[in-house]
């Protein structure tokens, strides 16, 4: 079975543009404290079936076909995954930060299986993006998050967002099987 390394929970890159702005690690000490969004629309407030129609599964689309493009597999959508990364989403709008460990020490691999999903993989969250499109360009652009869409191994994917006053707050979680 494939080891998960260092590299599926790096947060640490620039998405250009000052679209995004880390909140949490070493980099964050030395910015300016940017707005706290505030939250206008998630799965809890606007239907699960309406965010999931118009933001969540365009990313699992769009994802696929890079996939696709290159020889992989696609991933399968779970719910499980899905529940967790819109909890993630939302937990980082609503206690402030942005960063794949919680404020109360919980990884991404702890949430994933208190969702149920048993063989978490890696995550990627963003900030800011206005559009599946932008955000998967955006990840894509990225090396650690390029890595974790591309990776072979992974088999399933859940992706969620929590819509703010300063842009989508978005996670993508990922599993094996």
């Amino acid at each position: 079975m494939y080891a998960p390394d260092a590299d599926d929970w790096d947060s640490q890159w620039d998405g250009g543009e000052g679209r995004i702005r880390f909140l949490g690690g070493p980099a964050a000490r030395d910015q300016d404290s940017p707005p706290r969004p505030r939250r206008t629309a998630d799965a809890s407030t606007v239907g699960g079936g309406a965010v999931r129609r118009l933001l969540e599964d365009p990313v699992s689309v769009l994802v696929n076909r890079e996939r696709v493009a290159r020889g992989l597999e696609v991933l399968v959508g779970d719910e499980r995954l899905r529940t967790s990364a819109r909890g993630h989403s939302a937990e980082m709008v609503r206690l402030g930060f942005f960063d794949h460990m919680a404020p109360d020490g919980t990884s991404p691999a702890e949430r994933m299986l208190a969702a149920g999903f048993p063989l978490p993989g890696g995550e990627n969250i963003a900030f800011g993006q206005p559009t599946p499109e932008a955000v998967v360009a955006d990840w894509m652009n990225s090396p650690p998050h390029r890595r974790n869409i591309l990776r072979r191994e992974f088999r399933v994917i859940g992706v969620g967002v929590c819509v703010t006053s300063l842009g989508p707050m978005w996670t993508q979680n990922f599993g094996y099987v």
